[in-house]
């Protein structure tokens, strides 16, 4: 059988590999996948697959030895062989690769290493080229052990490609080789296994030659025994521990010689200690949890009626803004929320645990609703109430707002379906699409036990995941719960324009959306080499018959992916493609990576019915009768047409509108407009509208040929507490939209004439 990454995407074969460990004090199986040689060639990951496996034994070992052949032509031969002697009375596994040309030719720039998948997101290491070079090692703490993968072959300078898309390079990639025909080499690796976590790392540090002492974390707590302990050194931020906890006490964990800060998150409260490791004395410090109180909050409007919402809790006069407990990543073995500061009083009020000190607590539901904020004091063992008050002040029918990019824990993401399905209900949203990678998922049945129908749809869809290669959105779908992956097709294939047709085969009428072209390097545009300077070439094998763009990817609109995107988006349109635009949130998390921003607005027009039929929505987004936004609300209109329309004009001259409407705490005001992509700041006024910020701006423009015209709005204040800012505050979340085009034909032949006619040249990768 094939080994399956949390991507849901086929690796390496079993054949000759360790798939589960189990140490003597511990109850749990470790899932893993741990034995067959992974190579780099060309920039392209290739999996080896063992063809023999034999098993020696004697009287206090038994030794398992699998061997297997990568061959890319006649003259090109690798073999392997991996040696895995076991003695059953150790917590490590000592694994040998030799690997070997049995080729005509030199084997030149081979970079391999042995493929270890440990199922599992949650991890820590100090491994680093420029300054912890020898420490080439990941931790992986589970719920009763940890393991830990060493692998001391040099690595490559830092920066470099360290990961690949199907979970199995956890180290950055090792320094190439060549082989001469004949010539062989050997690299060893080792699994450290144990429930004894300062044993298993006293261990590790000893078989890397590093010096190590006992250094001894105190976590002190009244009310919580769950807890997250990180161990950082201080000048690099270097982790050199990390792990979920159940209890308080004393941890004892090893260090090598240094300056480190330890952090404890009790959830809520986090708290903070220094250590200095010597060979003197062993290093000690203490983490006290705070004590805490109770607060129980409720969102209303203006009439009392209970608003379903988002409550966020911001730390303020030097308290810590709160971590609440995210879901326990050494038991899920998946990815963790690592800024967890909201709740959702989803139509009842909710009580919230927090540390003593001061709040800003923030009241939203998305941008067409008002905010609420009050300051709040906690103290030890308080139990208080607030009430805050939101308003919606944006009400447009005509327009469905769609998330169609979202992750939760059956794939890659930090939360589950039910905490995904409140967080979009909270953010206003009204269709969201279930895109974990590479199996549908349905939403509905947490949708319904929640009570939550009458606020949301939900779509099931699928991000298929081709590692290296492309990710892209297909929906919606019909799930088949009672096959692999919920019945998603096989997605093991790199003949992209194959995968598409499987795609379209499965579920007819879906929407097939390219997303983030060039987010990574191996995503679809910069892994077929697409010109980015007018789209004039691009490697043979990009198939352009996907359906939308995913042009906006996540809250903050200009990151250089994006700006990139819409760059290619314009380029392309100007050859003659149009891909209409959507914008989504691809959120894995809630915090800090808020589902439904950015989102899509989509127009109905008259015909639509209410409720609003799924293929009438498609047809809308395929046609591009659309917006994308992190908040503004952008009406385009060219001759009084939609985004999506192609008009044609008798004089040369188009009649231009654009309307921004925002609620009355953001703040959306640099309007430009684009012509084949070139942009124009437009002068705008502000128009009376109560409850409401609106602007508008108006202008005749005369074309001397068929062009497109492509509307968009930014403003300079940050949309914080309803999107709170990643990272630093200079990557505060600004206000952003953007329009599909409209297409105008002056020539009178009834369609648009790009201004480059030459399509995207195809040509044979170097």
């Amino acid at each position: 059988r094939r080994d399956e990454s949390f991507y849901k995407f086929p690796t390496a074969d079993a054949l000759g590999s360790v798939i589960f460990v189990r140490t003597s004090r511990s109850e749990d199986f470790g899932d893993i996948m741990l034995g067959t040689p992974y190579l780099r060639i060309n920039n392209t990951t290739r999996h080896v697959n063992y063809d023999k496996l034999d098993i020696q034994q004697t009287d206090d070992r038994v030794t398992f030895i699998a061997s297997g052949e990568y061959s890319d032509d006649a003259d090109t031969r690798i073999r392997f062989e991996m040696r895995l002697p076991f003695t059953g009375d150790s917590e490590q596994l000592d694994i040998s690769l030799a690997t070997t040309n049995v080729g005509l030719k030199p084997a030149e720039n081979l970079l391999y290493a042995l493929y270890f998948d440990p199922h599992q997101m949650y991890d820590f290491s100090p491994a680093d080229v420029d300054t912890y070079r020898e420490l080439r090692f990941r931790g992986y703490p589970r719920a009763n052990q940890l393991f830990a993968w060493a692998d001391p072959t040099p690595r490559q300078a830092s920066g470099d490609y360290n990961w690949g898309w199907d979970g199995g390079m956890i180290l950055s990639d090792p320094l190439p080789v060549t082989l001469q025909p004949g010539e062989s080499q050997s690299r060893l690796f080792t699994l450290y296994a144990g429930a004894d976590t300062q044993k298993v790392m006293g261990k590790l540090y000893q078989d890397l030659g590093v010096a190590s002492e006992t250094a001894y974390l105190d976590l002190k707590s009244e009310s919580s025994k769950y807890l997250q302990v990180t161990v950082r050194e201080t000048s690099t931020s270097a982790v050199f521990y990390r792990s979920f906890l159940d209890h308080s006490g004393t941890v004892a964990i090893q260090l090598p010689p240094g300056q480190y800060t330890a952090e404890a998150n009790f959830f809520p409260s986090t708290a903070y200690c220094s250590l200095t490791v010597t060979e003197e004395r062993p290093a000690r410090c203490q983490l006290q949890a705070l004590p805490t109180g109770q607060l129980t909050v409720r969102i209303v409007d203006s009439n009392n009626h209970e608003v379903p919402g988002k409550v966020s809790f911001t730390g303020t006069n030097s308290t810590s803004t709160p971590y609440f407990r995210p879901v326990n990543p050494s038991r899920s073995e998946r990815y963790w929320e690592s800024a967890k500061n909201s709740v959702f009083p989803i139509n009842h009020e909710k009580q919230v645990t927090l540390a003593e000190g001061s709040y800003l607590v923030s009241a939203s539901r998305g941008p067409e609703y008002t905010i609420d904020q009050q300051n709040v004091t906690i103290t030890a063992n308080s139990n208080d109430s607030l009430t805050l008050k939101i308003d919606k002040v944006i009400n447009r029918p005509d327009l469905v707002s769609v998330d169609p990019h979202l992750h939760t824990l059956q794939s890659d993401g930090a939360v589950g379906v039910l905490d995904k399905v409140e967080a979009l209900v909270a953010s206003g949203v009204n269709v969201a699409i279930a895109t974990d990678h590479n199996t549908p998922v349905d939403y509905g049945p947490a949708l319904m036990k929640m009570g939550l129908t009458d606020y949301l749809t939900v779509l099931a869809g699928t991000e298929v995941t081709v590692p290296e290669r492309l990710d892209y959105n297909t929906y919606p779908m019909k799930v088949e719960p009672d096959k692999r992956n919920n019945g998603a097709i096989d997605s093991l294939s790199t003949d992209l324009s194959a995968l598409f047709s499987a795609s379209r085969a499965r579920d007819p009428g879906i929407v097939l959306q390219v997303n983030h072209p060039r987010l990574w390097q191996f995503d679809y545009f910069n892994w077929h080499g697409l010109d980015k300077e007018s789209a004039a070439f691009a490697y043979e094998g990009l198939d352009l018959t996907f359906d939308v763009l995913e042009v906006v990817n996540s809250a903050i609109y200009n990151t250089p992916d994006n700006e990139a995107t819409r760059n290619d988006w314009f380029n392309l349109m100007r050859r003659g493609y149009f891909f209409p635009l959507v914008g989504s949130s691809d959120s894995h998390e809630i915090d800090q990576d808020e589902p439904g921003f950015s989102r899509t607005y989509v127009y109905r027009n008259d015909k639509m019915s209410r409720p609003l039929e799924t293929a009438q929505l498609m047809q809308q987004i395929r046609e591009g009768h659309s917006f994308a936004s992190n908040g503004p609300i952008l009406d385009f209109t060219v001759n009084n047409q939609l985004p999506g329309s192609t008009i044609t004009v008798a004089n040369r001259v188009v009649q231009i509108q654009i309307d921004v409407w925002t609620a009355p705490w953001i703040i959306a005001d640099q309007v430009q407009l684009y012509v084949d992509g070139k942009a124009r700041q437009l002068a705008t006024e502000l128009v009376d509208d109560s409850g409401v910020r609106h602007r508008r701006a108006t202008l005749q423009l005369q074309l001397d040929a068929d062009a497109f015209l492509v509307a968009e709005v930014t403003g300079a204040k940050s949309l914080f507490p309803m999107l709170q800012p990643r990272g630093t505050t200079t990557e505060s979340v600004l206000p952003y939209a953007l329009t599909n085009p409209v297409f105008v034909d002056i020539d009178g032949n009834g369609k648009f004439d790009p201004p480059l006619p030459h399509k995207v040249e195809l040509r044979p990768r170097p």
